[in-house]
């Protein structure tokens, strides 16, 4: 779709903002929605080539590292801690994502507002690498806590959250592995902000928005851990994930089939293939050299992240085990699904 009638659709969408049970979780909320309102006008006037509005917006990204780099860990742990409390609040999590995935891929947002700038193809790779490095954490926390769940036979939405959490990120690499295998830089893609992921008009909300800088096509990208079947719900209607949104709009992403995160089970679990988000990160992880470590802007080797890089390939290996890396055939997957649907009209 034109990326002006793109925009234009989402005109008159809200963000759907959640009330929070605690008050300390509204409050904290309140920096991260600041930021959110920006990037929603970013993207906007991006997709509607209001050229001098979007050059604009690029100093406000170098304010908005500072902000991240300094704020965003802190407000992320509270967050976490907050959700752990309540499960009511679980939902903080998932509104921080988008600012957690935005943090580490600022360069993609600087290439989307200014067209002469093109990421390099090792910023695209660290971008990759950190990333990877983000979802260690979760799919560990995750790995304990199903264990957990698994003797105890309670459940919470924590795993479902992580999941979530876990398939973006892998989706977000493999949108970045196909940034790499365009050489002329035209193609683009960023963590969709909250007007574009959580609006009111749910048909149309987006993880991830894709465009393409030369021909002025954009198009939104939801992911799934895995894509339900058509079942039937409480109205007798017979329904699937693909039923949910607007083939207009989105392209719908498997994590079970398209990225391929999918393994033998283990308890109840034994003799299954179950879904296993967070692979496509540990492939990546697994592929990469020790000597890759991201550079800094001075394209200086940040030091600070040979430990946690050398923790994170130990991590993978841990969770990935001898599974051969999937990221090719994920991205031929992806790429096809994407590219019919972002020029078919």
């Amino acid at each position: 779709m034109d990326g002006r009638h793109y925009a234009e659709s989402y005109r008159d969408v809200y963000r759907d903002e959640s009330v929070y049970t605690s008050p300390e979780a509204n409050m904290i909320m309140e920096g991260p929605r600041k930021w959110s309102s920006f990037f929603d006008s970013a993207l906007t006037h991006a997709l509607l080539e209001d050229t001098p509005d979007a050059h604009t917006d690029i100093p406000q990204l170098t304010t908005y590292m500072h902000w991240a780099a300094n704020f965003l860990p802190g407000t992320t742990k509270l967050a976490q801690e907050l959700a752990h409390e309540d499960p009511r609040d679980e939902s903080l999590i998932l509104e921080l994502n988008f600012h957690q995935m935005t943090a580490m891929t600022t360069l993609l947002w600087e290439s989307l507002l200014d067209e002469e700038k093109t990421p390099t193809l090792r910023h695209l790779y660290d971008m990759q690498t950190i990333l990877a490095m983000s979802a260690t954490g979760i799919a560990r926390q995750r790995k304990i806590l199903m264990t957990q769940e698994e003797k105890s036979g309670e459940r919470s939405g924590m795993v479902g959250i992580y999941n979530g959490q876990l398939t973006e990120i892998d989706t977000f690499i493999i949108l970045i592995e196909t940034m790499k295998e365009d050489p002329e830089g035209k193609f683009i893609a960023v963590a969709a902000p909250p007007k574009y992921e959580s609006g009111a008009r749910h048909t149309q909300n987006a993880d991830f928005i894709v465009y393409d800088k030369k021909l002025k096509h954009a198009r939104g990208i939801q992911v799934k851990t895995r894509v339900s079947l058509p079942y039937t719900n409480g109205q007798g209607k017979i329904v699937d994930d693909y039923s949910k949104y607007s083939r207009e709009h989105i392209t719908l992403i498997d994590g079970f089939t398209d990225l391929g995160n999918s393994q033998q089970g283990t308890g109840n679990y034994r003799g299954k293939i179950v879904a296993a988000p967070g692979l496509i990160s540990m492939d990546h992880l697994q592929r990469s050299s020790i000597k890759d470590i991201p550079l800094d802007a001075h394209d200086k080797p940040l030091q600070n992240l040979l430990q946690p890089l050398m923790r994170a390939k130990g991590i993978a290996r841990e969770i990935s085990g001898q599974r051969k890396n999937y990221i090719p055939h994920a991205m031929n997957h992806v790429k096809e699904k994407i590219i019919y649907d972002l020029y078919r009209s």
